[in-house]
């Protein structure tokens, strides 16, 4: 949102997902952002930041193929920490940086290929279970693989 473009007197309301930020992670990477949450190691931790990425083009339109394709990467820090006795807290900062087309495509590809990696490396429940599971397999696939 361009807030130069915003009309004064109006009310806006954006409304995105955040995803939690690892205290030693760094947000500068080229690499994507892979983790479960469902890890109890995760769960017991408490947050204060959040991001969130906004494709852009630079051209002005709002879509565009891979080489004209941006990513902005938002940062937020609250005023206090979730999980929290209330439903909202306070942003008092926010940072903001671009991905160049080829940053993200790079991005793209390794958040595919881990997983891949991850589906073929989750450990199976039962002797029988050792082979791959094809349907989620088929469903990483399907979302890689584009002919050109």
């Amino acid at each position: 949102v361009n807030a130069d473009e915003l009309q004064p007197g109006v009310s806006y309301l954006q409304i995105t997902a955040v995803d939690p930020v690892m205290e030693d992670e760094d947000l500068g990477s080229r690499r994507e952002r892979i983790f479960s949450l469902s890890t109890g190691s995760v769960r017991a931790r408490v947050f204060d930041r959040f991001l969130f990425d906004t494709p852009f083009t630079k051209n002005g339109k709002t879509q565009g193929g891979l080489e004209d394709q941006w990513k902005r990467r938002t940062v937020l820090q609250t005023e206090g920490s979730f999980p929290a006795l209330v439903n909202r807290l306070l942003v008092v900062k926010s940072e903001s940086m671009e991905f160049s087309p080829v940053e993200n495509a790079i991005g793209m590809i390794e958040t595919r290929t881990a997983a891949l990696r991850d589906e073929l490396e989750e450990p199976r429940t039962s002797d029988v279970d050792h082979l791959p599971r094809l349907q989620s397999l088929q469903r990483i696939l399907q979302g890689s693989v584009a002919v050109q």
